[in-house]
């Protein structure tokens, strides 16, 4: 099974707080994108599903999909990065994320995604 995870998120959580995720935590995250923290601090549980498991599971609820994309896309967690950079390449970095903010591989990892859908009255 395909899976998806806010990797970022979840090598910074290994690497702060290695309690909460171990090798086997992580591999079983990565695996199946079922996140289980099995110390008593921290979140504790959570689902990383792919981009299409949630596509099909509002069209499953009778929702039309419209759009889903990344809400931060490839400048994920790097607003800061980017405003220092000069005004040409600040521009060109705007233009990717936009450009590339649809695509599965970046939805899944972005951390944040919107999906629009639309259901009959």
């Amino acid at each position: 099974m395909e899976t998806s995870l806010d990797k970022i998120g979840l090598i910074d959580r290994a690497a702060n707080r290695p309690a909460q995720v171990s090798d086997a935590v992580l591999r079983t995250a990565a695996d199946t994108g079922v996140f289980s923290n099995l110390a008593v601090s921290g979140f504790q549980e959570g689902y990383y599903p792919v981009p299409s498991e949630i596509e099909q599971l509002f069209v499953a609820s009778g929702f039309r999909f419209e759009d889903m994309l990344s809400l931060k896309s490839i400048a994920s967690d790097r607003a800061h990065q980017v405003a220092r950079l000069e005004p040409t390449a600040r521009a060109e970095v705007e233009r990717l994320t936009r450009a590339l903010c649809r695509r599965p591989e970046v939805i899944a990892t972005c951390g944040h995604a919107l999906l629009v859908a639309s259901k009959s009255a």
